[in-house]
């Protein structure tokens, strides 16, 4: 019975002194369990001061001509040359400046039956864009533009104005590549010539019989990365990996009973009932060819330069010639580059299928996508960063320049001659 006594004594004492301790030093655990979300604001501070400053984007319109004699492949090219301007901080631009990855905006702006093909670049990078493009698009007229977003009333929906929007996600992990140009090419039988296939033309076909009052916004935004950045090789062998059944597995065999006496008798082992041993994977014959297949898409997709991408859509108009089967038009599209081995664009959108408050919560699901386009931030921000990688070839496919006889849109305005440059040494005065 002391024992008890004198335990419950013990017990009593210490929680008291845990109680005293708590009492006069709380005040010091706060900071450290506060630290992570100190820090992100901290960093959302300091990188919002670098960008007023520093981050300035001009907004480029690509006008093209007639006909363009260059293959899609000169746009993967502009792709990787414009992966080149990578500049990632390092640890004190990042902490006491505030210095962050800058991106580039792919945009196709539909606006009353008008096609614009734009590209949205840093300031400090124009001149190095236009020099880019102008090396595998010689014929094409690059000017400014103003940013369309602030041609609409802001924020949308209002009274007068409705609008739909969808963020695009890939239904497999982004090592998997979606289907790429080289795909669109067909193969006549009796002359053996090859028949291209435009990806873009239903997009434009569509875009092209909006009305007046009617625009569709295509967004699809990229920043330069690397492996040490994201990660995300490592991510791609491992998916290769596991295609080609390599994954180390372990497999449980158990040893036979005269086998166990030896080793425990003649080499002095402690008596172990089950062995583990790492199970090797089929060989490469044994593997099916559509795995070999997938397995090989998935390094060429990993062996071309990368980007840090999302892609949204938005189709807006005044309410009075609102039609929501137009959002099929830019669905339809990306719903193009799917395939069922695989990966394939699933849209996200902004619709509510179940109460309460349905019609509230989609009024602020709309505005919340409207304010993420007109920023160009990724979804989910600022707390997330919900992006995907595409590789030079993913997005040569799903932005390029192309001619009149493959995409004879109307909608499309095309420039019948670019305008010259005076000669260099043309006297003045």
């Amino acid at each position: 019975m002391p024992e008890v006594t004198n335990l419950g004594t013990a017990i009593l004492w210490l929680l008291l002194f845990l109680f005293r301790f708590v009492a006069a030093w709380w005040w010091i655990f706060p900071p450290f369990l506060l630290y992570p979300f100190w820090k992100k604001i901290y960093l959302n501070y300091i990188q919002g001061l670098w960008l007023d400053e520093q981050g300035k984007y001009q907004l480029l319109e690509i006008k093209l001509p007639e006909e363009i004699e260059r293959p899609i492949k000169a746009m993967e090219q502009v792709f990787a040359n414009l992966w080149v301007i990578l500049d990632d901080p390092n640890a004190k631009e990042k902490w006491l400046e505030g210095k962050q990855l800058l991106h580039f905006s792919l945009e196709i702006l539909g606006r009353e039956g008008k096609v614009h093909f734009l590209i949205r670049v840093p300031v400090a990078n124009v001149e190095t864009v236009k020099s880019i493009i102008y090396a595998q698009y010689p014929e094409v007229e690059i000017s400014n533009f103003d940013d369309y977003v602030s041609d609409v009333p802001n924020p949308l929906p209002n009274r007068d104005w409705n609008l739909w929007g969808a963020d695009l996600k890939l239904l497999k992990p982004d090592s998997y590549p979606i289907k790429t140009y080289p795909v669109f090419f067909e193969e006549h039988p009796s002359d053996k010539e090859q028949f291209k296939i435009e990806p873009l033309s239903s997009l434009l076909e569509g875009l092209s019989i909006l009305k007046p009052g009617e625009q569709f916004w295509v967004q699809i935004v990229a920043t330069p990365t690397r492996e040490d950045l994201t990660g995300w090789l490592t991510r791609a062998r491992q998916e290769r990996d596991k295609v080609l059944q390599r994954e180390k597995k372990k497999e449980i065999v158990s040893k036979p009973i005269y086998q166990q006496v030896i080793d425990i008798l003649v080499f002095r082992k402690e008596y172990q009932e089950m062995e583990v041993k790492e199970k090797s994977g089929p060989s490469l014959w044994e593997i099916p060819d559509t795995e070999k297949k997938i397995a090989e898409a998935i390094d060429r997709k990993a062996s071309k330069p990368s980007f840090d991408c999302f892609i949204r859509v938005l189709y807006l108009a005044k309410r009075d010639v609102f039609f929501k089967p137009r959002v099929t038009i830019p669905i339809n599209f990306f719903l193009g580059f799917n395939t069922e081995n695989l990966n394939a664009f699933k849209p996200k959108s902004a619709s509510i299928k179940y109460p309460p408050l349905k019609d509230h919560r989609l009024y602020l699901k709309q505005r919340d996508i409207f304010w993420h386009y007109i920023n160009r931030y990724a979804p989910g921000y600022p707390e997330t960063s919900e992006t995907y990688t595409l590789n030079t070839e993913e997005l040569a496919t799903l932005f390029h320049l192309p001619s009149r006889s493959m995409a004879p849109a109307s909608g499309l305005e095309r420039i019948r001659a670019k305008k010259g440059e005076p000669p260099a040494n043309l006297p003045i005065g």
